[in-house]
């Protein structure tokens, strides 16, 4: 929200602004609102690796079934990879959509949740024993 008001204050165009006209304002208010968005991508690429060190502890401890974690691991290796594919390529936008890379690891979470509400943890001694008899 911070970034937005910058523009919209960058637009207002008061003070010593006023020397850049309103083609100026208008490319200054237009780089603000792109420099959010870089920082949104900069922290999807850090949510993602913050995402996958979770699910990849949960997928050694095996207190979730070993798939949803997998599942976790590849969906948050995704989110960081696609993070990664706005920085450097911005028109990355035109070949993937947003929602295609933040539903994978929606469903991972979701599923997580549910699976902690209705299972609860598993103790790992307890699978490790039913899976050798």
């Amino acid at each position: 929200m911070l970034d937005l008001f910058g523009a919209l204050r960058l637009l207002g165009g008061g003070g010593s602004l006023r020397a850049f006209g309103p083609d100026g304002l208008a490319a200054l208010a237009g780089s603000q609102l792109d420099s959010s968005r870089d920082a949104y991508y900069i922290g999807l690429v850090f949510n993602g690796l913050g995402s996958t060190l979770f699910a990849l502890m949960f997928f050694q401890s095996r207190y979730v079934p070993r798939a949803l974690a997998l599942w976790g691991v590849l969906a948050s290796l995704y989110e960081v990879f696609c993070g990664f594919a706005y920085l450097f390529y911005p028109n990355f936008g035109a070949i993937l959509s947003a929602n295609s890379y933040e539903m994978p690891a929606l469903t991972f979470e979701l599923l997580l949740c549910l699976w902690l509400l209705l299972r609860g943890l598993r103790s790992p001694e307890k699978s490790l024993t039913s899976g050798q008899g």
